[in-house]
């Protein structure tokens, strides 16, 4: 790991070692274990500052933006946060790559309004915190013991998880977006769409990279004073 990250220093200096640093991203993000996950996530980050227009290198970083979240639980993938990274260093010098994170923004566009409608129960009644997230809820199954079976409850948490980990992604592409804005402004439209999002996640991402972007947000104000007036209701 070492010697992938000194190469990475070198930038287009090492840009012998590619053939190399291909197959070790491809050795490793075949290895199911999270530990190769970040191995290979580093080595492509490496790849996208030693050769950012090599078309090898960008296959790979879209490849691996469509990794799916570990099956041990672990949440986020590793590699598909390594993914918008390096298409985030790759789109300074290639542009075409931005229309494949705005792709995955808009596939991943889903809110946990979504999962509470599917589950056909009252929102009101979840009210037991989910592990490691305070902040989701459960139904309170000693309040209403007939309410939601076993499996009903590891079915609809295993359903959050999902949710959390593809909005956590969104959020993250958000603001990759606003790294990209200043010099690429028709990333915007995607941007402003997330304002409408129903998770403030979401919303809060979107604002931060419309502030990242400076001047060539600027045309958004608008839009940001609309947000700013629905936080200022009741109940927002």
């Amino acid at each position: 790991m070492a010697a992938v990250q000194a190469l990475d220093h070198f930038g287009p200096l090492a840009e012998n070692a590619v053939p190399d640093l291909i197959w070790f991203f491809k050795d490793s993000a075949n290895n199911n274990r999270p530990a190769f996950g970040f191995w290979s996530g580093q080595a492509l980050g490496a790849l996208a500052r030693i050769a950012p227009r090599d078309l090898r290198v960008i296959a790979l970083a879209c490849e691996a933006l469509q990794s799916q979240p570990s099956s041990t639980g672990l949440g986020q993938s590793p590699l598909r946060s390594f993914a918008v990274d390096s298409l985030v260093i790759i789109a300074q010098s290639n542009n075409s790559v931005i229309s494949v994170l705005i792709a995955a923004l808009e596939k991943s566009g889903i809110d946990f309004d979504d999962v509470l409608a599917d589950s056909s129960r009252d929102p009101a009644r979840f009210n037991l915190p989910l592990s490691g997230n305070p902040g989701l809820t459960l139904p309170d199954r000693r309040r209403e013991p007939a309410m939601l079976s076993q499996d009903e409850l590891v079915a609809l948490q295993r359903r959050f998880q999902e949710q959390n980990e593809q909005i956590t992604f969104s959020t993250q592409i958000i603001r990759a977006l606003g790294q990209i804005g200043p010099k690429t402004p028709e990333v915007i439209p995607a941007i402003v769409a997330a304002l409408k999002s129903r998770h403030n996640g979401i919303r809060l991402a979107a604002v931060a990279a419309l502030g990242i972007m400076g001047a060539a947000g600027a045309e958004t104000v608008p839009v940001l004073l609309e947000v700013f007036a629905e936080t200022q209701k009741p109940n927002s």
